[in-house]
C-alpha cells in the first residue's frame, strides 16, 4: 500500500499527542528515525488496536507516548521473538528506558520510569505496534529485558553511548 500523506506525531505545549495529516491506510501512523540505518521509518498503530486501547484501556492508551519515546530513543533492537506456535522471526522487539510512563487503572498519572525496568515495544512485519509494556531489566545487561538470550533472536542494534 502506498502512503499518500503520512500523519506526523507531535507534542503540544500541554503534552498532548497531535496527529497532523492523514494517510490512506487502516492505521494511525507516525515517523521515527530508525537507528539501524538512520532513515525515517513509518510506524503503524492499527485503528482496531488504537480504538481498543482508547476505549477499553485508557491507561495503556496513554503509554503510546512512552511507545513513541522508546521508538525514537531505543537501547536495543532484537530480531525475532522466540515464542511457541508462532512464526515471529520477522517481528522486532525494541527496548528502551523512557523518562516517564503512565500508571494507574482509573486515573493514570505520569511518573518517572523505574531504573530497574526496561520498556519493550513489539513491531510486526508491517511495522505495526502489536504489544508493549515494562519488564525487569537483565542483571548482566540492564538495557535489555531479563533472559533476553532465550526469548529473542539476534541483537540487530545496540546503543553505543
Amino acid at each position: 500500500m502506498k502512503y499518500i500523506h503520512v500523519a506526523t506525531l507531535k507534542f503540544s505545549q500541554k503534552g498532548c499527542i497531535l496527529l497532523i495529516g492523514f494517510t490512506l491506510t487502516n492505521a494511525r501512523t507516525f515517523k521515527v528515525k530508525w537507528p539501524i540505518d538512520g532513515t525515517e521509518k513509518i510506524i503503524r498503530v492499527e485503528f482496531e488496536y488504537y480504538d481498543f486501547l482508547n476505549i477499553s484501556r485508557p491507561n495503556r492508551f496513554l503509554n503510546l507516548f512512552t511507545v513513541y519515546e522508546v521508538l525514537n530513543n531505543p537501547n536495543r533492537i532484537f530480531a525475532g521473538l522466540k515464542r511457541p506456535f508462532s512464526d515471529s522471526s520477522k517481528r522486532l522487539c525494541v527496548v528502551g528506558k523512557p523518562r516517564y510512563w503512565y500508571v494507574g487503572k482509573e486515573n493514570s498519572s505520569e511518573v518517572p520510569f523505574p531504573s530497574e525496568l526496561v520498556y519493550l515495544v513489539f513491531l510486526s512485519e508491517r511495522n505495526s505496534v502489536f504489544e508493549f509494556g515494562a519488564e525487569d531489566a537483565d542483571q548482566e545487561d540492564p538495557l535489555s529485558p531479563v533472559n533476553y538470550e532465550t526469548r529473542y533472536g539476534e541483537i540487530l542494534w545496540k546503543k553505543t553511548s
